[in-house]
């Protein structure tokens, strides 16, 4: 019978540890933890690489729970997590970013739940006729400079550096326009269905110090009206405070949806409105909130295109609400 064709790690028993940790440096957490079975040397290697990433990504918690270590928290309790080098590798560079709150820590690994660093300000570097520019002049009342390409404006002639405040406009424009990589993205920028108070109103308006935020892939509360009812129906607020939980804002909404398909390459399948926090003025007031839709137009190379689409909720209609774990006091820097 013939051998099994299975790997053989026998270059690596005469190995430096030092050599095999660089090696092994390249890998991503889902095949560190099989490697990590391997061996020793192995699991040392692994142990180095973990604390180095913490250390280079600003991995940091503020605190470690007994018997959770820098490799567990890698490795297993935040496996998916989008960090502060999936910004660097897809944009640009963020500034300083608070420990990881402890109270997501405990209560990780949670299924559904995906942690995301939530940047106030992405530096990203363009070219010399880059038509990109902040345009400054939108920022009044509290709201921050838009991403725009105006070549008319633009410094023209030598390479810059644009320090771009994140918002639901300049974050959306980052994602169509602006990755470092030429990836096969299906993300097409918002609908031209969108209400136009959501983002008029909310979509200059930043997301606040940078923070990490835990927050659930699905909605809840689905069909559930945003506010508990006189009659004793209960609201969508209740329900997510009661599963220990808060409403999610639209910008960090909006961050993790195009940074999970940017990682994942995956189009979001939800069928339904994702109901926010944030609060649109309409006459009365509603919540901001986001469908994103797949246009279904093929034909090239890329397939299916997906859009946002921004309404403005009214207290009782029937949606989903996006929801995320609080974090607590404990969060250095926080919303």
């Amino acid at each position: 019978m013939a051998a099994a064709n299975f790997p053989s790690f026998a270059p690596f028993s005469s190995s430096l540890p030092e050599l095999t940790g660089h090696v092994l440096s390249f890998l991503e957490p889902q095949d560190l933890r099989i490697v990590d079975s391997v061996s020793q040397l192995f699991r040392w290697a692994v142990a180095g690489i973990c604390e180095e990433r913490c250390r280079n990504e600003w991995f940091i918690p503020e605190s470690l729970p007994p018997k959770v270590t820098l490799k567990q928290l890698i490795l297993n309790q935040f496996p998916n997590a989008i960090r502060v080098d999936f910004f660097r590798e897809y944009f640009g560079e963020v500034d300083m970013v608070p420990p990881i709150p402890r109270r997501f820590i405990e209560m990780a690994p949670r299924p559904g739940f995906k942690l995301v660093l939530i940047p106030e300000y992405i530096t990203m570097s363009v070219g010399p006729n880059s038509p990109l520019m902040l345009d400054e002049t939108i920022a009044v009342g509290g709201k921050k400079a838009r991403l725009i390409e105006d070549p008319e404006r633009a410094p023209q002639g030598e390479a810059r550096e644009i320090r771009v405040p994140v918002t639901p406009n300049n974050y959306i424009m980052l994602a169509q326009t602006c990755l470092k990589k030429n990836l096969p993205s299906q993300f097409g920028g918002r609908s031209k269905y969108s209400c136009r108070n959501v983002l008029d109103q909310n979509g200059d308006v930043g997301v606040g110090p940078s923070h990490w935020s835990y927050q659930k892939k699905d909605v809840i509360g689905f069909g559930k009206p945003y506010h508990s009812q006189p009659d004793g129906e209960k609201g969508q607020v209740e329900i997510a405070k009661d599963e220990g939980l808060e409403i999610v804002p639209l910008g960090d909404r909006i961050v993790f949806r195009l940074s999970s398909h940017i990682k994942s390459g995956k189009i979001p399948r939800s069928g339904h409105f994702e109901r926010t926090s944030t609060v649109v003025h309409d006459g009365r007031l509603h919540q901001a909130s986001i469908f994103w839709g797949v246009d279904g137009v093929f034909g090239g190379v890329d397939g299916p295109v997906f859009r946002p689409s921004f309404g403005a909720i009214c207290d009782c209609d029937e949606v989903g609400v996006a929801a995320q774990v609080p974090a607590g006091s404990s969060q250095a820097i926080g919303h």
